[in-house]
């Protein structure tokens, strides 16, 4: 009985810690503030189709994700992750074109898998709070928790392998090195040598420069 509870509880906790959860974590806003996403966030909407400042004095208008027209937040971010990710790995079109699909199959799947895990916790927290515990029905609703997050973790374990497969190495490399970065998994040795390479890549992208215009 002891067990169950304990079980019960943490599966709770899971519940009640999601729900307070920020959509985006501390590394996320940092990664968006050094490629600029948030700047483009940061456009204010034209409204009413009125011609903004730049487009009065003959500049081209930034177009900030909010800027299209419909899109909720979460898609907004959704549109956001694909656009870095096709631009660090430079994904080719067909590969682009590919990984959008298979991304938003996956999301598909994770809403489907979201809905039914919410569904089980709250039957879990509505029999913990109930006056008598019933050890096994409240055992079930914990392995139902765990079942799907199981089945959820294996959807996406194959949504990811279906991407991986389409890649080349270097871009596979690069992917995991994002995932690390956007997952809070980005240890200080990982972080020490991202900004190695990114030092790297500036330096390249100067020494080219210089050589464009010799």
């Amino acid at each position: 009985m002891q067990k169950v509870l304990c079980l019960a509880f943490i599966v709770a906790l899971t519940f009640i810690y999601a729900a307070d959860k920020p959509a985006v974590s501390e590394q996320d806003l940092r990664m968006m503030e050094e490629t600029g996403v948030l700047d483009e966030m940061d456009q204010p909407q034209n409204p009413q189709g009125r011609p903004g400042m730049e487009q009065k004095q003959g500049m081209p208008q930034r177009q900030g994700m909010e800027q299209r027209q419909g899109m909720e937040p979460k898609e907004s971010m959704e549109a956001m992750i694909l656009t870095r990710v096709k631009s660090e790995l430079e994904l080719t079109s067909e590969q682009a074109g590919k990984f959008v699909e298979n991304f938003y199959k996956a999301e598909d799947v994770r809403k489907e898998y979201g809905k039914k895990k919410m569904e089980a916790l709250m039957e879990v927290k509505k029999a913990l709070n109930a006056e008598k515990i019933d050890e096994g029905a409240l055992n079930s609703l914990v392995e139902t928790c765990n079942k799907l997050d199981r089945e959820m973790m294996e959807k996406a374990r194959e949504a990811k392998e279906k991407n991986m497969s389409m890649l080349t190495v270097k871009q596979k490399a690069k992917l995991v090195i994002m995932e690390g970065r956007m997952q809070g998994n980005f240890n200080p040795n990982m972080r020490k040598i991202a900004k190695e390479e990114n030092r790297t890549e500036k330096k390249e992208r100067k020494e080219e420069k210089k050589e464009d215009r010799k």
